[in-house]
């Protein structure tokens, strides 16, 4: 099967996740005083900023894996019980591993 369509998907949702990322990381560089007070706003947004920015490492790195198994042959096949992955579950979760009754298992 052809995966273009998936690897530009893929691309570029891995280009915007990269952009937010850059964005996070120059905000995070300046971090607020934690001496001004329990639920300082300034002290919340940093935390929040800086869950955000590490959850979009992990989806950067699922993103890289995807292109990765593009690039080996193994994109679109589960990785449990090494059946094909429906294309249309790929368009929803395009790094996804595993099919549908594997993933309804775990």
């Amino acid at each position: 099967m052809d995966y273009t369509h998936f690897r530009q998907l893929i691309e570029e949702e891995l280009a915007s996740v990269r952009q937010q990322i850059e964005t996070l990381t120059e905000s995070l560089q300046v971090q607020p005083d934690y001496e001004l007070g329990e639920g300082d706003p300034a002290v919340v947004q940093w935390e929040l900023d800086h869950a955000m920015l590490e959850r979009l490492q992990a989806h950067e790195a699922d993103l890289q894996a995807a292109l990765q198994r593009i690039e080996e042959g193994t994109y679109g096949i589960c990785e449990v019980c090494g059946g094909i992955i429906n294309p249309e579950r790929l368009e929803i979760l395009p790094t996804t591993t595993r099919c549908i009754r594997c993933a309804q298992k775990r």
